[in-house]
């Protein structure tokens, strides 16, 4: 089976650990992240009603939802989050339209 997606990777060239990451694929091809709300896991609603789940990983702290049949995995490496990581990524996400 042919999983079809697209992964982008934003490095800060002056400060290497500032990394951003955005994975987008069919949401027909989707990962499936429901268990996360078990661990730590936060659900979070978007202005048009979308929903969404935070959760941190090993090595990045990630934003999933689905919107125009795409799945958006939104992530910031862990070593340079702060406490302000779940909003920002929020706000990112309500701006993919």
């Amino acid at each position: 089976m042919i999983h079809d997606s697209l992964e982008i990777r934003f490095v800060n060239k002056d400060i290497r650990e500032n990394i951003f990451k955005i994975d987008i694929r069919p949401s027909k091809n989707k990962l499936n992240f429901k268990n996360k709300l078990n661990f730590n896991g936060k659900e979070y609603t978007l202005q048009d009603g979308t929903k969404g789940i935070y959760f941190e990983d090993r090595l990045f702290n990630f934003f999933v939802f689905e919107k125009n049949n795409l799945q958006y995995l939104l992530g910031i490496y862990n070593k340079v989050a702060d406490t302000e990581t779940p909003d920002i990524l929020v706000r990112i996400a309500i701006s993919i339209d």
